[in-house]
């Protein structure tokens, strides 16, 4: 249990909270009444969808017949384009752009846009397709930082600029990033903690301990209607010793604080972290043997929904 305080959350129930996709397995009713309000995004040439988009928004935006085919009985948005890495990237790209409207808006950060069944990668796309648009895979590393005091172990926690894009102002790990195109997951660790918290890049690589990766599929999270995400997080942990400690950008982090890990717990359950942190700090929970199966009853429903499979079909 992450708190024994009455009318709080369960470790279970924060897990949900995020991890809020319907399990078809687990309730198909439940699962084909969701589905129903999305179109499934699909590639010419490959026979499973790439992830799903949000039905409105395939009725309100213009989709090229150069690029698109729309099928609606089927609820499929395929992609038709020359069937080439260039091409397809162009095509996703425009889309992204026309949904977005304004340049500066749109990132000009790419990731990988994956055909989730063989984690082939097809096409590149711009980030700002995964704040609502393309429910599609995407990856990103989340480093938790530690310093052991004569006080015992306490956590370095950043708080985000208030000049974010997403969750201004709440509470994040110490750093936090998406994975683009074409780098590995300490890649980003490194490079990361370089931009946001001054950490050198010798140090990094020498200290950061990866821990688990975790998957799962919110919804709305991102508090737009419709939209949903397939997330992989990459979890790391790293010890800052020997005066080492992190310095804020001030545009990504405002600042960083030392919380002790019921601090941690508190302000997890008081929502004053970002919400995907829930994921992130219930996995660490488990690395560390905070959550065990002796202290939570759902112990395995917990861990299963920490390692979703994303299982991309077309539901008949």
């Amino acid at each position: 249990m992450i708190s024994e305080r009455k009318n709080t959350l369960t470790a279970l129930g924060l897990v949900s909270k995020v991890d809020s996709w319907p399990y078809y397995r687990k309730d198909p009713e439940l699962y084909r009444k969701k589905i129903a309000d999305f179109y499934y995004i699909m590639v010419k040439g490959y026979p499973k969808p790439f992830g799903h988009i949000y039905k409105t928004f395939v009725e309100e935006q213009a989709w090229p017949e150069t690029s698109w085919e729309l099928n609606h009985e089927k609820r499929f948005l395929t992609l038709i384009c020359e069937s080439n890495f260039e091409t397809r990237t162009n095509a996703l790209n425009a889309a992204v752009l026309a949904w977005q409207k304004d340049p500066a808006k749109t990132s000009t950060e790419m990731i990988p846009f994956y055909y989730s069944d063989t984690m082939e990668h097809v096409a590149d796309i711009s980030r700002t397709s995964i704040l609502g648009l393309f429910g599609i895979l995407d990856s990103a590393v989340h480093v938790v930082a530690f310093t052991n005091t004569h006080q015992g172990r306490k956590y370095w926690i950043a708080r985000r600029a208030p000049t974010k894009r997403l969750w201004p102002n709440l509470l994040d790990n110490a750093v936090t990033g998406g994975i683009p195109s074409g780098e590995k997951p300490i890649d980003t660790v490194i490079r990361e903690s370089r931009e946001e918290a001054n950490l050198s890049e010798e140090y990094t690589r020498s200290h950061a301990k990866f821990i688990r990766m975790v998957t799962y599929s919110p919804e709305n999270i991102l508090n737009l209607k419709g939209g949903v995400m397939h997330h992989r997080l990459f979890v790391y942990e790293i010890e800052l010793e020997n005066g080492v400690v992190p310095t804020p950008d001030g545009q990504e982090v405002e600042n960083y604080n030392l919380y002790t890990l019921d601090e941690v717990k508190r302000l997890m359950l008081d929502n004053e972290f970002m919400p995907i942190l829930k994921m992130t700090w219930t996995a660490l929970f488990i690395h560390h043997g905070v959550i065990i199966p002796e202290n939570e009853p759902h112990f395995d429903e917990i861990n299963a929904r920490l390692s979703r499979k994303f299982d991309f079909f077309v539901l008949e």
